[in-house]
């Protein structure tokens, strides 16, 4: 079955396509014993080198360029390989057939509609049509999963999406790292759809720092992955306001902390709704920072060790945030265009000593108004 998007919608509520695609899987990495698999080409397929585990889990782990890349069309690839784990504590050597599997196995429109329960069985005829491995049915459902990226499609427009995204932004703590801040990324020369945010990072995420990311997926169709649409999605179905947000479960330690109990590949895919919703709610609030309340400016001793002009900044800055509804970049660019004649030199340490006492003592404060459209967003995670 294959899913067009209707160009008429315009909102969240009005999308409901024809199968459950609100949340499914969009890409994982997948493991399973050499010692059941049918049968492996090793003229082509290549050993990636050993690893090992420890309680479950892998520690020095098989990295996606690492796996030799195959071709199932022009645009679309998939990674194999054999890793070699062994185990911690009995030394037990154990190979593994590796391999990286994502939606746009399917070639088609069904693309959208990710890896579900109902079309897995297209995945592993994609992957039986190499000839270069055999894996029996019933064995390929139970492999072994990390690295699980779930999806959620959403329409919105651009207008909507930048407010979602700012509103995003301004909830998490600044960071001088990326895996433990934000990533934005607005339009660039060529593509005005190029509108994201992406919080950590995939390569270091952890359980404590899970990555999630945020884009503009009509944008990223026809920029990042311009050959796959131009090959197999017709463009005059792309819906423009397409968004999506990607979460990743990153191995069993992860599964734990939001309530699943196994990383089996059709255990996975059968996830309740409520379950795969948790993941991005566990996501968000592992990032989004509950700020103390705004106490008494003169009790603070960072403050007390300030001159009187910074103290009257400050004292601008809380009643802007609490009175007026600002967010903290509306108020550091309110203060850069009443301060003309400052040196870039103020304009730094300014900036500097607002995001600090934004970000240390003031609660999450909506941006640019929280509209109606942000504010349901937001609340179908609970956050």
């Amino acid at each position: 079955m294959s899913v067009k998007l209707d160009k008429t919608v315009k909102s969240t509520s009005d999308y409901k396509p024809k199968f459950d695609t609100t949340i499914t899987i969009d890409s994982l990495k997948y493991k399973i014993p050499l010692s059941l698999v049918d049968y492996v080409d090793y003229t082509i397929i290549s050993k990636v080198g050993k690893h090992i585990v420890e309680t479950g889990e892998v520690i020095d782990d098989v990295e996606k360029h690492e796996l030799k890349e195959f071709k199932i069309s022009e645009s679309v690839k998939i990674r194999i390989g054999i890793q070699t784990q062994y185990n911690l504590a009995t030394n037990e050597p154990i190979e593994y057939l590796v391999i990286y599997l994502n939606s746009k196995l399917f070639a088609s429109e069904e693309y959208f509609q990710g890896i579900h329960s109902a079309n897995l069985v297209k995945i592993y005829d994609s992957i039986q049509s190499l000839g270069i491995v055999k894996i029996p049915y019933e064995v390929f459902c139970i492999a072994e999963c990390s690295d699980v990226d779930f999806k959620m499609d959403m329409i919105y427009t651009i207008k909507e999406w930048i407010n979602i995204l700012d509103e995003v932004e301004n909830r998490v703590p600044l960071s001088n790292s990326q895996k433990d801040g934000v990533f934005r990324y607005n339009k660039s020369k060529g593509n005005d759809l190029n509108i994201g945010l992406e919080l950590g990072k995939r390569d270091s995420a952890t359980y404590s720092r899970p990555y999630i990311k945020f884009y503009h997926k009509a944008g990223e169709l026809l920029s990042k992955s311009k050959e796959f649409t131009k090959e197999h999605l017709p463009i005059e179905n792309l819906n423009n306001d397409l968004c999506r947000i990607e979460a990743t479960l990153k191995n069993k330690r992860h599964a734990k902390e939001v309530g699943i109990d196994s990383m089996r590949l059709i255990d996975l895919i059968t996830l309740p709704y409520e379950t795969k919703l948790n993941i991005f709610t566990y996501a968000f609030k592992k990032h989004f920072k509950t700020r103390n309340k705004m106490p008494k400016l003169d009790t603070l001793e960072t403050v007390k060790k300030l001159g009187m002009k910074d103290k009257m900044l400050l004292l601008s800055v809380h009643f802007m945030a609490q009175e007026n509804k600002l967010s903290k970049n509306e108020i550091i660019e309110f203060f850069n265009i009443n301060s003309v004649d400052d040196t870039r030199l103020e304009k730094h340490k300014r900036k500097k000593l607002i995001e600090e006492f934004f970000d240390t003592y003031l609660m999450p404060l909506p941006t640019i108004k929280m509209n109606e459209t942000v504010t349901n967003f937001f609340s179908q995670f609970g956050v």
